[in-house]
């Protein structure tokens, strides 16, 4: 009875000691393994890429709770705060978090640099918005109270690495715990019965999950497959579109042709100067009719007058019937449209009004390259051509 007892005692001590090793040095390798490979700093990159920030910096940050000492997460932090989202303030904490845990790396003296820049911009930033002294002060105490807040966060990741380090040492203890433990190991074949029949109970959930996965695997190819059809059917809408803009367009065409003739017609005796026509654009199906009625008994320079005024009608209805960047679809999008400069108006402006993102400029300034010049002169009044964004 007594052995028994031993026995049964001896085989508790062996199973727990096993599984916090187990647990302990998992937990370890998890923490210490590459960031690239990790779960959420890849979940990070791909937000990252489809240029949906802030879930990418949810992923980043849940990253930095398993690994605080991970330079690199700060610095993607940082670029995104200082890049995308227009916050100096962030971005400086990653900056400098980054320079002290890696100094020495091959990136350190570009990110002092990258750090200096966010320092200005956010000190113009807000010497721009604030000039109130009593604005100022507040702004100081708030400024204050952050770097209290970066100096908490430094010393949580500091006890977080502390935490790290005692687990560690606590593993090696366990280690040496197990080499001794593993002496007795002889006295417990007699369990081997009882993991073989937990191996089969094991074998036979796996068959299970295998089976679940092969029916999963069957819904992802027909959801696969519905997906296609959806492509194909937004496909098809788009070239509709198309086509039913080029008629459109031709329709216009016609009836400029109409009036112009009609024009003609009612006043053979004095030459009128037919107003340009007004280039197509996608997303509006207006047209500005012509007031032939009275050009009959008008003048010629009443008629000239008449023109010029019709063009400029145009031109102030195409600029005040442009879509806001927020309610452009992207069929619209893919269309040839026009923008009237106006004044404080810049190309990398204009380019995220349209697009969503000011890095679309150099189409707007390639197209536009005979109405802007050498030197991108960006007259109030001058009309751009905004060309479609391919591959979008």
């Amino acid at each position: 009875m007594f052995i028994l007892s031993k026995y049964n005692f001896l085989r508790g001590i062996l199973t727990i000691l096993g599984a916090l090793i187990v647990w302990l040095a998992a937990g370890c390798d998890f923490m210490e393994s590459n960031e690239v490979g990790h779960p959420l700093f890849k979940q990070g990159k791909r937000e990252l890429e489809k240029e949906n920030y802030p879930e990418a910096i949810k992923s980043f940050q849940k990253y930095l709770r398993v690994r605080p000492d991970s330079a690199r997460t700060h610095l993607i932090l940082a670029g995104i705060y200082d890049e995308n989202l227009d916050s100096q303030i962030s971005a400086i904490y990653h900056y400098q978090e980054f320079m002290r845990l890696s100094p020495d790396s091959a990136e350190a003296k570009n990110a002092e640099k990258w750090l200096a820049t966010a320092k200005r911009k956010y000190y113009v930033k807000m010497k721009t918005k604030f000039n109130d002294p009593e604005v100022v002060a507040s702004l100081q105490d708030e400024l204050a109270g952050a770097d209290i807040r970066i100096k908490k966060l430094v010393e949580d990741h500091n006890k977080m690495v502390t935490a790290i380090e005692e687990g560690k040492k606590n593993v090696a203890q366990l280690n040496n715990q197990l080499a001794s433990v593993q002496s007795e190991k002889e006295k417990f074949d007699a369990d081997l019965t009882i993991s073989q029949e937990k191996q089969k109970k094991i074998e036979t959930d796996l068959t299970t999950v295998i089976e679940r996965l092969k029916k999963l695997d069957v819904e992802n190819k027909r959801l696969q497959q519905l997906y296609n059809e959806e492509v194909q059917k937004s496909k098809n809408a788009t070239e509709e579109t198309a086509r039913l803009v080029n008629a459109l367009n031709t329709l216009k065409a016609e009836h400029a042709k109409s009036l112009a003739a009609l024009e003609k017609t009612s006043q053979p005796q004095s030459p009128v100067r037919t107003p340009p026509a007004v280039p197509a654009v996608a997303e509006q199906a207006k047209t500005v009719a012509t007031p032939a009625e009275n050009s009959a008994a008008a003048p010629e320079k009443a008629a000239e007058s008449q023109s010029e005024t019709m063009q400029e009608a145009k031109t102030e209805e195409k600029t005040a019937s442009l879509p806001s960047p927020e309610s452009v679809s992207v069929p619209e999008m893919m269309k040839m449209r026009f923008y009237t400069v106006r004044s404080g108006d810049t190309l990398t402006k204009i380019a995220k009004q349209f697009y969503g993102a000011s890095k679309y400029y150099k189409l707007i300034q390639d197209e536009n390259k005979a109405e802007l010049g050498s030197e991108n002169k960006m007259m109030p009044g001058k009309v751009l051509k905004i060309p479609p964004l391919k591959n979008n």
